[in-house]
């Protein structure tokens, strides 16, 4: 397990900002879903005081033919247990179609961003990407008798009111679930008010490495 330590300004610099980051888009994209998503929802649980670790083994449905998911992510508040099945988005400004919200956006201006860029997800009660409409299919759970939810996780500033909140669920047409939650990496990192933050890793790799000598202020750090 490592700690990383995060300069938010700069990821998002580097992720939504920086035209010299083009050229690096899909391998920084990759790592950012494949490392950093599901560590950024273990901190949001866990700065509210809930229970969260990510859970080893595959997202799947049992069938080896039928889809997978990024991961399980269990959570113990005071309501309950609740495992939930996570996929993972990470179009930017850097992606095809890809746009940019300025840090400096007034509130007005990035709800507006919120509200277009939803738009852009979601399409009458599914997701209009294939590949993340994936997260609305039972998987097999690790852990019986616990409650399941899907979790899209997304790297855009997204909300279909425009919203600060960036974890929040919308109703599901035509799916087995009857919600699915959403949580906007960059809408809970704009939130932050400090200058960087600290999310565990299980695992520092080597394309995580490189990420953090690209992104100036971070730090990777063996866990005590």
């Amino acid at each position: 397990m490592h700690n990383l330590t995060i300069d938010i300004r700069e990821l998002i610099a580097f992720c939504d900002e920086e035209d010299s980051a083009r050229r690096n888009a899909k391998a920084a994209k990759e790592i950012v879903g494949e490392e950093l998503a599901l560590p950024l929802l273990v901190r949001y649980f866990r700065e509210r005081r809930h229970e969260a670790e990510i859970l080893p083994g595959l997202c799947d449905t049992g069938n080896a033919r039928g889809p997978h998911l990024d991961g399980w992510l269990q959570v113990k508040s005071p309501s309950g247990v609740t495992l939930y099945q996570v996929q993972v988005k990470t179009w930017s400004r850097l992606s095809v179609r890809g746009r940019h919200l300025d840090l400096a956006a007034t509130a007005a201006q990035a709800a507006r961003f919120k509200m277009q860029r939803w738009e852009r997800y979601w399409d009458e009660g599914q997701f209009s990407d294939r590949e993340l409409n994936k997260v609305l299919t039972p998987m097999n759970p690790p852990v019986a008798g616990v409650p399941v939810e899907p979790l899209a996780c997304i790297w855009d500033a997204v909300h279909p009111k425009g919203a600060l909140e960036p974890f929040f669920a919308v109703d599901c047409v035509g799916s087995y679930f009857q919600k699915v939650n959403i949580f906007s990496m960059l809408a809970f990192l704009r939130s932050k008010n400090v200058p960087s933050i600290q999310v565990e890793v299980p695992d520092a790799s080597e394309g995580l490495r490189w990420l953090a000598t690209e992104i100036p202020g971070w730090r990777l750090s063996e866990k005590a």
